[in-house]
């Protein structure tokens, strides 16, 4: 293996932790996802990576063979050894997991396995709408799988494109991957503008072509660029200062995302490639031995880190150090035997490892630390079980009858009741499943109140709402959105213009979902930017009350919809008592006006 090689195996080190710390947040703890918000897009240098080094393969089994179909079978050959084995063995592991620790799991990773076999797991998560930045309705064990799907889709399909076209003319091929790439960015454009639904972006084979080709342009020409051992050594550095950076500062959710930051982590990731490559002085600092060994392991650390990651996270429903601890640990262990003893011996088709005693003894070793930390995570999952509640189901759109909670002897609520603030204002309330468990409580106070609530509903569906009732019937409006899926800037300035003549309340929200602080400070600068505008801070008055929640910590128990609806109503008249007073000053001031002009 040469020193180039070795180089950016270091750079795939950096870039396989950065997807871990990524990943290692969004399941354990995603309302912190802001602290490494743009983890992901390590995966987008991985795809200027492969584009890289695939196209430097097609070439070099171009020249040692005959026909184009012989280039294809050999290319596709290879990448069968060198990915294959390890998924399998670790589907095998994952499998029999499943069987013993969450038997009623199986059937959906079943699913999963299947479409992951057939390189479609991409395409499965569009049609099932699942998203990828979201950890809240299923769990799923192989959701990382989407990019390695899309990297088979790629190499089968350049492969067929390279082995046709490169024999003919090798300016074709460069012309077709400049065209390629083109139109990937100006599909992603578009497509993040016509889509409501930023996952169409993210996992579609045609809006995430382009880096691919990138990689690929760069291994045409990298030969002509001449080495410079300072010069090249100052661009690493610089952009991998700016790489990391990137990943703490651009988020999914941003505007300018789709395409320029992914061009702009694209363009990095082709200087630093080039950095490696020019400069021998960077290449070595970048082949540390920490960094070169787990680069060398990077393909087993990303297929294994997502599934381990996610079995601790069902073990562990409220701890988050121990189980990310552990999740790395047993990632790195797993990774080694998967590399020394799956990954390697097969792409090489040599099985004299398994004779060396070195060898046998890295795994013998591998196989107690792994199972000294299974036994801990067993042992504090114990502790753990004993001192938590027991787990309760949520089921949808809980409704009181005579004898729940609604009828319980509350003060604070009976004095509500007694109230009568509220009794001629038109309130009308739309939401998602949240609001559905509220609305017995808002239904039983408020007279005048339209509740309107939907189970997963996005809030750009409140439009259809909207077009269905009269406006002029309602003196405000109380939008509870965001649970589901983060909230545009433009679909809120939509609702806040269609309702400028009214008063409009945004409820925040309280849910384990990465996109929940980005929605509420959203609505927070909402507040201050238009007058008509309100904030009910559900989430500062919820976040320490667990007892309001069912175990999805986003749904609410009875007595949780209770205090949701008081909080309402509170807001309601609060607004209700300021205009009140405002009205009485004025009537007195229009009075006293009066008199001095009688006198």
């Amino acid at each position: 293996m040469n020193s180039e090689i070795n180089g950016l195996d270091g750079f795939r080190a950096i870039l396989v932790f950065s997807v871990m710390v990524f990943h290692s947040i969004l399941i354990f703890t995603p309302t912190h996802i802001d602290l490494f918000q743009g983890g992901f897009f390590a995966v987008e240098s991985f795809f200027v990576l492969s584009g890289f080094f695939i196209t430097k393969s097609l070439i070099s089994k171009h020249k040692s063979s005959k026909t184009s179909l012989e280039t294809f079978k050999k290319f596709i050959k290879a990448r069968i050894l060198r990915l294959t084995p390890a998924f399998v063995f670790l589907s095998l592991i994952q499998l029999l997991t499943i069987l013993i620790l969450f038997p009623q799991k199986v059937y959906l990773f079943t699913q999963e396995l299947f479409y992951s076999s057939l390189n479609l797991y991409n395409i499965w998560l569009l049609t099932r709408h699942i998203p990828y930045f979201q950890k809240f309705t299923q769990t799923l064990f192989y959701n990382h799988f989407w990019s390695l799907s899309l990297e088979w889709q790629f190499y089968i399909a350049w492969g067929i494109l390279f082995a046709l076209l490169f024999r003919i003319n090798k300016k074709y091929i460069i012309i077709l991957a400049v065209v390629i790439a083109v139109l990937s960015m100006v599909d992603m454009y578009y497509m993040a503008r016509l889509n409501e639904d930023i996952n169409r972006v993210y996992y579609g084979t045609d809006s995430r072509f382009f880096p691919f080709m990138l990689g690929a342009l760069l291994a045409f020409f990298e030969q002509k660029i001449p080495k410079h051992n300072y010069t090249f050594f100052i661009t690493g550095l610089a952009s991998l200062a700016l790489l990391i950076f990137s990943y703490f500062k651009f988020n999914e959710y941003s505007s300018i995302t789709y395409p320029f930051v992914f061009i702009l982590v694209d363009v990095l990731s082709l200087i630093f490639i080039v950095s490696v490559l020019k400069s021998p002085i960077f290449d070595k600092f970048m082949s540390i031995k920490p960094l070169y060994y787990l680069g060398i392991r990077s393909y087993s650390l990303y297929i294994w880190h997502y599934p381990i990651f996610t079995v601790l996270t069902l073990i562990y429903k409220n701890d988050i150090l121990i189980p990310i601890v552990m999740g790395f640990i047993l990632s790195i262990l797993a990774a080694d035997i998967s590399y020394t003893f799956i990954e390697e011996p097969f792409r090489r088709w040599n099985f004299d490892a398994y004779k060396d005693f070195k060898t046998k003894f890295s795994l013998v070793l591998n196989s107690f630390l792994i199972i000294v930390t299974c036994s801990y995570v067993g042992f504090s999952h114990t502790n753990q079980q004993s001192n938590q509640m027991p787990e309760v189901c949520y089921t949808y759109a809980w409704h009181p009858t005579v004898n729940d909670e609604v009828n319980d002897k509350d003060s604070s609520y009976e004095k509500h009741e007694n109230k009568s603030n509220l009794s001629n204002i038109r309130v009308a309330v739309i939401g998602d499943s949240v609001i559905l468990d509220v609305k017995p409580y808002l239904e039983r106070y408020l007279p005048h109140v339209y509740v309107n609530g939907k189970v997963s509903r996005q809030f750009y569906r409140v439009f259809d709402v909207l077009k269905r009732v009269n406006l002029n019937d309602y003196d405000v409006f109380v939008i509870e959105l965001g649970t589901n899926g983060y909230v545009r800037p433009s679909d809120l300035e939509r609702l806040i213009s269609l309702l400028s003549n009214k008063k409009v309340y945004l409820i925040t929200t309280k849910m384990p979902d990465p996109w929940q602080n980005e929605v509420n400070n959203l609505y927070l600068e909402y507040s201050k930017k238009y007058p008509n505008v309100k904030v009910i801070d559900w989430y500062s008055f919820s976040k320490d009350h667990p007892e309001f929640f069912w175990n999805d910590k986003t749904h609410l128990r009875p007595y949780g919809a209770k205090e949701y609806a008081k909080l309402i109503i509170k807001n309601l008249e609060h607004e209700s008592i300021t205009k009140s007073t405002k009205t009485s000053i004025s009537l007195k001031n229009s009075n006293r006006q009066i008199a001095n002009i009688s006198k």
